[in-house]
């Protein structure tokens, strides 16, 4: 049973990492389209 469940947390602390790397890709993607956007605008 605890082999399990150690298995399952290293799972479960892949997916946060991942998660998190994609939210800063996210929060980077959007920065440039912002950027993009103020520079079309003037």
């Amino acid at each position: 049973m605890k082999k399990i469940s150690s298995t399952l947390q290293k799972m479960i602390e892949k997916n946060k990492s991942e998660i998190l790397s994609n939210q800063t890709k996210l929060i980077d993607i959007e920065k440039k389209v912002d950027t993009k956007i103020i520079a079309n605008g003037k």
